[in-house]
Order: C-alpha cells, then sequence, then structure tokens
C-alpha cells in the first residue's frame, strides 16, 4: 500500500502545481490583454482632457487594431485643426491689412479732398478716372462732368500732342516733375500750370494708369513777368542815367556802379567795382560823407549833400548827390549829379 499511496501523493502535487501554473498563466495573459485596453482608455480620456497619453500601437491583437486606428484618428483630428488654426491665423491677418490698407485708403481720400492742389487721375488712353475738389475749382468742371472723358477735354489743341507724349512716357513707367504747361478752364480761358505726374501701378508692378498733381500758377507768373518788366526798365535807367548812380555794401565797397561814371568821373565800372568808395572822395569831404550815410542807416531823411571826388585826371568833380539804405538787401544806393 505504501508504493501507491506515494503516487496518490505525488499525482495530487503535480496536479496542485498544474492547477497554480494555470491560474498563474491566466493571469498573466488577463493583465497583457488588459493593460493595451487600459493604455487606450487612458488615451482617449487625455485626449479629451488635452493631455498626452501614448497610444499602445504595438499591442498584438484587435486591441492592437483598434488603437493603430484610433491613432491614426488622432492624427488626422491633429493636422486638421493645425490647418485650421492656420487659416483662422491667416484670416485674422488678412482682416487686419484690410483694415489697414482701408484706413490707409481713407486717410489717402481725405487728403486727396482736402489738397489745394488739384489732383486728377487717368487710364493709359487719358480717359479722366478721378477728379478732385480743387481740380473742380480751377477748371471748372465737375467730378460728374470729367470723369469718364479724355484728358483733352482740358488740353490747348496745340498742345494735344504733348499729353500724348506725357501718357507714353508714363507708360514707360517714368515720373514727371516739375513741367510748365498751359490748360484750359470750363469757360476757354487759359490756365497755367505745373504737373507732377506718376506712374499708377499694380501690386505686379505693371503701369495702368496716371495721376497728376496740377497746381495754378497763372498769378505766379503773371508777378514774374511783372517783376522782370521792373528789372528791365530799372536796368535800362541805369545803364541810361546821365547822373552817377552807385551801389555800395555795409563796408563802403562799390558793387555796381552806372556807365555814366566814366563821363562823371573818369573811370569805367569796372575800376570802380570792388574799390571802397572813400578812394575816390576828396578827403577832406569824407567825415560828412559817412555821417550822411550813417543818418540813412538809421532811416533818417536823406538830403541833398555836396562832395568832391576826384577826378581820373586829377581834377577835383563836385557833385550833388542823395543816399538812402535798403535793409533787406544790405545795401546803400546813391544817386549823385554834377
Amino acid at each position: 500500500m505504501a508504493p501507491a499511496a506515494a503516487i496518490q501523493h505525488t499525482s495530487l502535487l503535480v496536479g496542485l502545481i498544474a492547477v497554480l501554473g494555470a491560474a498563474a498563466l491566466a493571469v498573466f495573459v488577463a493583465s497583457s490583454l488588459t493593460s493595451p485596453i487600459r493604455q487606450l482608455t487612458a488615451a482617449v480620456e487625455g485626449i479629451g482632457k488635452g493631455a498626452s497619453v501614448a497610444i499602445p500601437v504595438n499591442a498584438a491583437g484587435e486591441t492592437g487594431v483598434l488603437a493603430r486606428a484610433f491613432a491614426r484618428v488622432i492624427d488626422e483630428a491633429n493636422a486638421k485643426t493645425a490647418a485650421l488654426e492656420r487659416e483662422v491665423q491667416d484670416h485674422r491677418r488678412t482682416e487686419a491689412a484690410r483694415d489697414h490698407y482701408a484706413a490707409r485708403e481713407r486717410l489717402f481720400s481725405a487728403a486727396v479732398e482736402s489738397s489745394n492742389d488739384a489732383i486728377v487721375t487717368k487710364s493709359l488712353d487719358g480717359t479722366i478716372t478721378g477728379w478732385n475738389p480743387a481740380a473742380e475749382r480751377l477748371f471748372g468742371y465737375t467730378a460728374a462732368e470729367a470723369v469718364g472723358q479724355g484728358i483733352d477735354l482740358i488740353v490747348p489743341s496745340d498742345r494735344k500732342a504733348e499729353v500724348h507724349d506725357i501718357l507714353r512716357r508714363i507708360g514707360w513707367g517714368e515720373t514727371i516733375e516739375h513741367y510748365e504747361t498751359e490748360r484750359l478752364g470750363k469757360d476757354g480761358r487759359p490756365v497755367e500750370v505745373l504737373l507732377s505726374i506718376s506712374p499708377i501701378k499694380t501690386p505686379s508692378g505693371a503701369t495702368i494708369g496716371a495721376s497728376q498733381t496740377v497746381r495754378d500758377i497763372t498769378e505766379s507768373r503773371r508777378t514774374q513777368h511783372a517783376l522782370r518788366q521792373q528789372i528791365e526798365e530799372r536796368r535800362r535807367i541805369f545803364e541810361t542815367s546821365q547822373d552817377l548812380i552807385l551801389v555800395i555794401d555795409p563796408k563802403g565797397i562799390l558793387v555796381q556802379v552806372s556807365p555814366s561814371a566814366e563821363t562823371i568821373l573818369g573811370y569805367t565800372p569796372k575800376e570802380m567795382i570792388g574799390r571802397n568808395a572813400s578812394e575816390f572822395l576828396q578827403p577832406d569831404d569824407l567825415e560828412i560823407s559817412r555821417e550822411e550815410m550813417r543818418l540813412a542807416r538809421r532811416g533818417q531823411r536823406a538830403q541833398n549833400t555836396d562832395s568832391r571826388y576826384v577826378h581820373k585826371d586829377g581834377r577835383i568833380v563836385t557833385l550833388s548827390w542823395m543816399g538812402t539804405w535798403s535793409e533787406p538787401v544790405k545795401r546803400y544806393f546813391l544817386s549823385a549829379a554834377i
């Protein structure tokens, strides 16, 4: 009976060991199966909370297939989210740029509308596309009358070739500055103008039109003409006067001498200019002449003064002279007669 009992005891022990091994194997298998599921569940919960959790993409079986599919969905979702965020940022930048350009456009429009100079825009074929209030005042046409018309509307017939040449140069991208010419008002009156013309370009750089600033210089031209006439008249008087006319700087240096000096003193103007006026005076009369010039500079009333001058041949010439001081040009002006 002893061997039978031993065999029975051994069988029981082996069975117990087998059961325990099977239980341990079951626990291990269950753990290996449930761990990826727990990781996958944690990843799903983490995605919802915005946390970063590893997805068990290397798991075996259906759990691994599910994990890899979930990872692909998450990657696609992240890619679409990033693309959407970029689109939102681009949209915001576009909106900001549009607002910026709109603000600039408003400022530009306000500047054009309030400008004292006429501002006219036109296409390259000469059609007027813009006409500000100053252009209305200058030429007499309202914007409604001018826009859509050819620029020849305000161009004299003898200046049309000039306009076509300007448009051709603008088409080449050239800028034209300070160009003096003539235009016509609605009533047919000629208007002397100063033009500054620039090309209007697209963002790509293509020239599509021209913008010109027009300044009325009619009155300025009239003033310049009158001034030139006065200068010419005075030059003629200066050159033909029988009296001696001298222009002296504050140091007493002669800066201008009339041609009559050669008749009166024997010196040509070239021989006298650059020398001190005192060199031609009799020394005894120098102090009284200086005193009269000081009085003139202080603005006191000028009076005729007799002074003796030395002729080129050495003889004494007595001249009655009157002087005045000009503060703007810092010069003495003297007129003397025998």
